[in-house]
């Protein structure tokens, strides 16, 4: 029975490793990736953490105390803390359902540097069920997140095509190489290995795409040689570039308007689920959205302090507001070029290195609007641009689809989960409410 709990304290049940900082001149030299607790990212040749296992992040921007499980065996960095659980007392999953919310946050030393230690870990107090209770709540709570995570793939694949189709159209050029090479015209010397590649390519019969497309390039001083007739211009010419209102700590309320920081906004660019903690009231967000106006869909939003170049493109029925600073906000688009475009080129190589040479800072980096204003864009004709628009608004109609259903199987997992740890809920009941959903 769930009221049948035995209390533990955490280091009778578990051991603790912090993660190790990696050495700089082994990065991207191995096959597992660095885990900080925010994001996989380089390789490295060793690796400190396996698939399931428990970390809590014990250091970051808005972020500490977060609970995650490890997806894939990696190099777990100095940022969290990995909890080996006796599982003859607890199920890992189960760990992760408890803390899923509202997280360890309350362990937060409170210091200048927001962080969680080892000895903060260990005096944890929780009460347990017995492992059968714990394997029915998982049971439940896992089959919603495992539809979740297909969506989430799903969704992942979709922008894999958009950004498939990008990178060919308008970062390799790959269709007017071909009309180059067929209408026998000179190719630059930095497209002739692109160009033998596209020769070895059967070429389907020529089509009006194709037609659309310039069949030489030209020398431009600002970004080298692109297609003839493209344009070169800046970033500041595409869109309004901007950030929000100040909203004070004061003001933040426990239900109302979701409030989005960096984090809540590189979680949402990963398409992954998250429940919200800041809001602030109906009545603010309607005076601040008829002053200076809100995000809309099809805007975009791109992190810009710490954790630099996230970017979500807002969806229909989004409707929050965000904290200034922090996150840059595009819209108001002056072009055929939109949000789908740009949140594409903002994934680009291209855009990477642009934003590397405008960063700032040293200790925690950032990026200015000025700057943002300044990076220079090849722009395409406009009925190549509204094709792509049109390619791409078929992708991104899906994804919303997708994306809605992942917040109905996030809200009904987080309605469940305290319902089920205090046996408020039954479990068959709580069974038939999720057969309902997949």
């Amino acid at each position: 029975m769930a009221n049948d709990l035995s209390e533990y304290r955490l280091s009778d049940i578990a051991s603790f490793s912090y993660g190790k900082m990696p050495k700089k001149e082994l990065l991207n030299t191995g096959d597992y990736p660095t885990f900080s607790g925010y994001k996989y990212q380089y390789t490295y040749p060793e690796y400190n953490c396996n698939e399931g296992d428990i970390i809590v992040v014990a250091r970051g921007v808005g972020g500490t105390g977060d609970v995650k499980i490890v997806k894939e065996k990696c190099h777990l960095t100095n940022l969290s803390i990995k909890i080996s659980l006796d599982t003859s007392k607890i199920e890992n999953s189960y760990f992760y359902y408890l803390f899923l919310n509202k997280g360890l946050r309350h362990l937060d030393s409170g210091s200048a540097q927001s962080q969680i230690t080892i000895n903060d870990l260990s005096k944890e107090i929780i009460f347990l069920p017995s492992l059968h209770y714990q394997k029915s709540i998982i049971h439940i709570l896992g089959s919603l997140d495992d539809k979740i995570e297909l969506n989430r793939q799903m969704n992942e694949t979709l922008e894999a095509m958009a950004q498939a189709l990008f990178e060919s159209w308008f970062v390799d050029f790959d269709p007017v190489i071909d009309n180059a090479i067929a209408a026998g015209n000179a190719i630059p010397d930095e497209f002739a290995e692109r160009a033998e590649q596209r020769k070895a390519i059967e070429k389907k019969d020529h089509s009006d795409i194709q037609d659309l497309f310039p069949d030489e390039f030209e020398f431009t001083e600002d970004m080298g040689w692109i297609p003839r007739g493209w344009e070169v211009t800046t970033l500041e010419s595409l869109a309004v570039i901007s950030s929000s209102k100040r909203i004070f700590a004061k003001e933040y309320k426990t239900e109302g308007i979701p409030f989005f920081r960096g984090k809540e906004i590189s979680l949402l660019s990963k398409g992954e689920s998250f429940t919200q903690d800041i809001f602030i009231s109906k009545e603010r967000y309607q005076e601040l959205k008829d002053k200076f106006g809100a995000p809309i869909a099809g805007d975009l939003l791109l992190t810009s302090v710490g954790t630099i170049g996230n970017v979500y493109l807002v969806q229909k029925g989004d409707e929050f507001y965000f904290k200034d600073g922090n996150l840059t906000w595009f819209s108001k688009y002056k072009t055929e070029i939109r949000g789908s475009y740009l949140s594409t080129w903002l994934s680009t190589r291209q855009a990477y290195l642009a934003i590397e040479d405008i960063k700032i800072g040293s200790t925690q980096q950032a990026i200015t609007i000025s700057s943002l204003n300044g990076i220079k864009i090849v722009k395409p004709k406009d009925e190549i641009i509204g094709l792509f628009n049109e390619l791409s608004d078929s992708f991104s109609e899906k994804q919303t689809i997708l994306i809605k259903d992942i917040r109905t199987l996030a809200k009904l997992r987080d309605t469940l989960l305290p319902k089920l740890m205090s046996g408020e809920l039954r479990i068959p009941d709580a069974k038939v409410l999720v057969e309902e959903v997949l």
